[in-house]
């Protein structure tokens, strides 16, 4: 493993699994317990308390056409998530950021929300920038474009976390030229409105969920995306995912914001 992917995280997974057999062989079921309870609660409250309460009011205020709260709720709910992954990172509000994307009805990408602090980020929420989906390559590997350096199978999620070592290799597309004064790790999710009536592969999607950090390496024992940028590795990507906490925490705050706004971006949905 190199050593950007930091920790073999499937390996500390076994051994917790290991010594929670052993506590339980010596009668420590109760311990066990208590300890597997305390971990689950520490990234769980903040989920539902903080992140998905934002989302049910942000919902809301948009279908209620109040402008003025909705801009201060998706600020609010930007907040909730990146307090939520923050949390699990023990990164304090200045380490991450997140922000929602959303598809313009000409089809291109412009900025619906920002967490806050700011810090020296400019706002960009009022729609006036937009740029096309070529122009990043996290949105390229999530919807299968190709972004002038490599034509991307479609993933679930963009993790690197060494932006400036992938764009140094000439494999990073990023149209905004000042990128590197606010971000050096990114992991990027779709946010997908499935057809009740198809099949997954038909889903439609309609925005991106980022999180962003100016430093490098925060999003522990993630793969990066770039070296498995091959179809061959596509799998062997997705496995690593899916053994990593982190990515299950982003997903899950992605899926349901997802269900909350998808309706109201029915007629943005770009099918891939």
């Amino acid at each position: 493993m190199s050593e950007e992917q930091g920790v073999d995280v499937g390996f500390w997974v076994k051994a917790v699994v290991w010594g929670g057999k052993v506590l339980r062989t010596l009668g420590g079921r109760r311990l066990v317990h208590s300890v597997k309870h305390y971990l689950a609660l520490q990234a769980l409250a903040p989920l539902h308390v903080e992140a998905v309460h934002k989302m049910r009011r942000l919902s809301i205020d948009v279908l209620a056409g109040d402008q003025k709260q909705t801009v201060r709720q998706a600020k609010e709910t930007c907040t909730a998530m990146r307090n939520t992954m923050a949390n699990l990172l023990d990164l304090d509000e200045h380490e991450l950021h997140c922000s929602i994307k959303v598809f313009t009805p000409s089809g291109k990408v412009t900025t619906f929300a920002r967490s806050a602090p700011l810090g020296d980020r400019p706002l960009e929420t009022d729609g006036s920038i937009e740029r096309p989906v070529e122009a990043g390559s996290p949105w390229c590997a999530l919807v299968a474009r190709d972004d002038g350096k490599t034509r991307w199978e479609k993933h679930k999620c963009f993790a690197c976390n060494d932006l400036p070592k992938a764009d140094g290799n000439r494999f990073l597309t990023i149209e905004r030229p000042d990128w590197q004064r606010f971000y050096k790790s990114v992991l990027v999710y779709p946010l997908i409105n499935h057809d009740s009536n198809q099949c997954e592969q038909a889903s439609s999607i309609f925005g991106f969920l980022c999180f962003d950090s100016p430093r490098i390496g925060v999003f522990s024992g993630m793969p990066d995306i770039f070296d498995y940028r091959g179809h061959e590795r596509r799998s062997e990507y997705h496995k690593l995912l899916s053994q990593n906490a982190l990515f299950h925490m982003g997903a899950i705050l992605a899926d349901t914001l997802s269900v909350f706004l998808s309706p109201l971006y029915f007629d943005r949905q770009q099918d891939y």
